[in-house]
């Protein structure tokens, strides 16, 4: 009776063991899954916010910034407002602000910051039924940078530093 209990034992502790394995693999194959789609993305689906479905290419004359954001996230507020206050180092640069809020929402926002007076800045929707991953379900604040050939050069998600975007963007380095 005591040689089967130990083989019991031993046999549990192997499938846990084999089971923990399995899982970390599985997670690590669906994290550089999402790392690759991130990295092949070239277009982008969006709503205006008129109510225009549009595709946006990642492959621009310079680099295109990408952030998701929430008009209601305080991080957001503060990324965004030092964004604003260093738009002159950004103003070169494609600026897609996309928010999951209501279009009007959006509206009201892009008036209370005076979005219009940052030509290179563009205001969409998420559209929950076409917009590509990550971005569709990226927490707010998240930012993205493609290079001008559509290459991702960066992904963060929660707030990042303007001044490192900046000298990320700069220097077109991978992070």
């Amino acid at each position: 009776m005591h040689n089967s209990l130990k083989k019991t034992i031993i046999t549990i502790t192997i499938a846990v063991v084999v089971i923990m394995l399995g899982l970390l693999v599985f997670d690590i194959t669906k994290k550089v899954s999402k790392q690759s789609v991130f990295a092949e993305i070239k277009t982008l689906h969006v709503k205006t916010l008129d109510s225009t479905n549009v595709t946006l290419a990642l492959n621009q004359p310079d680099t295109t910034l990408i952030m998701i954001f929430n008009s209601e996230c305080d991080i957001c507020k503060i990324e965004l407002g030092k964004m604003l206050i260093d738009y002159p180092l950004l103003e070169k640069y494609r600026i897609c602000l996309l928010s999951r809020q209501n279009i009007s929402v959006l509206k009201q926002f892009q008036i209370k910051q005076n979005l219009d007076n940052y030509p290179s800045i563009e205001l969409f929707k998420i559209d929950e039924r076409l917009t590509e991953e990550p971005f569709n379900t990226a927490p707010n604040p998240s930012v993205f940078i493609y290079d001008k050939n559509g290459k991702a050069i960066f992904q963060r998600k929660g707030y990042t530093n303007i001044s490192e975007l900046i000298n990320l963007i700069a220097n077109g380095k991978n992070s």
